[in-house]
C-alpha cells in the first residue's frame, strides 16, 4: 500500500513539474522569432555548449588551453551565474534549472570566503 502512495505522489509531481514547464514555456514562444533573433539563439546555444563542456562553474574558458579559469583561490563562477538570467530569456529551460541548481549547491561555500575585493 505505501508503495502504490509513493508512486501515487511521483506521479502527482512529475505532473505539477510538466505543468510547471508548460506554463513556463509558454511565456516564451521562438515561433514569433525573426531569423535574427534565431541566429542570437544559436550563438547563444553554441556559447553555452563550450563552456558547459570544458569550464562549467568557472569563471571563464581560456580559449588556449580550454580549461576553465578563475581568480586563483576565489573562482565564484561569473560566467555561470551571469548567465542566468540569459538562459531564461531564450527559453533554454533546462540548462537554466540545471545552472540554478548548480548554484544553489556550489554558491554558498564560495561567497563567505574570506579576502580583499577592490571595487
Amino acid at each position: 500500500m505505501n508503495k502504490l502512495r509513493a508512486n501515487d505522489l511521483t506521479i502527482h509531481e512529475k505532473k505539477e513539474e510538466e505543468e510547471e514547464e508548460e506554463q513556463r514555456r509558454g511565456l516564451y514562444d521562438p515561433s514569433f522569432h525573426t531569423e535574427d533573433q534565431k541566429k542570437v539563439v544559436d550563438m547563444i546555444q553554441w556559447a553555452w555548449k563550450g563552456y558547459t563542456t570544458y569550464a562549467y562553474g568557472y569563471d571563464s574558458l581560456n580559449v588556449q588551453t580550454y580549461e576553465g579559469t578563475g581568480i586563483p583561490d576565489r573562482n565564484m563562477a561569473l560566467t555561470l551565474v551571469d548567465s542566468l538570467d540569459t538562459l531564461y530569456l531564450v527559453g533554454m529551460f533546462q540548462e537554466f534549472d540545471r545552472a540554478s541548481e548548480w548554484v544553489a549547491n556550489n554558491m554558498e561555500q564560495r561567497i563567505f570566503l574570506s579576502g580583499f575585493i577592490s571595487f
